[in-house]
């Protein structure tokens, strides 16, 4: 399902933020780390992998500001687009923005070509 964004107004641009990762294989804090030069409303953050490998592996990806989660829960990776449920929308001017990988399964757990696509307005 797509993200529908609000209209945007004169003055507050849409940013579309893609991030890929050829293959997921461990835990990994702020696998993507920027400071944010804007104070802006999160309009959408989709994951997709393009496939897994492993004994049931699972991946969930959580996107955080300042060291806090703005989702409602972390977002379960899967072969389809998944949309997160964002529970902060608003993000702070210079606020440390950061994307963490929880991988788990047996059999070493691989997730191949995982994509982001993080959605920002500016205020």
């Amino acid at each position: 399902m797509a993200t529908r964004l609000p209209p945007a107004t004169a003055g507050s641009p849409v940013h579309v933020l893609p991030f890929h990762f050829a293959s997921v294989t461990a835990d990994t804090t702020a696998a993507v780390k920027i400071k944010l030069p804007f104070e802006a409303d999160i309009a959408g953050f989709t994951v997709v992998a393009r496939s897994s490998s492993g004994t049931t592996p699972t991946l969930a990806v959580d996107l955080k500001a300042t060291g806090t989660s703005v989702l409602s829960a972390p977002v379960a990776v899967s072969t389809s687009v998944t949309e997160a449920t964002i529970a902060t929308k608003r993000v702070a001017d210079e606020a440390i923005i950061t994307i963490d990988f929880d991988i788990g399964g047996t059999s070493t757990p691989t997730f191949n070509d995982v994509d982001l696509l993080l959605t920002l307005i500016r205020i």
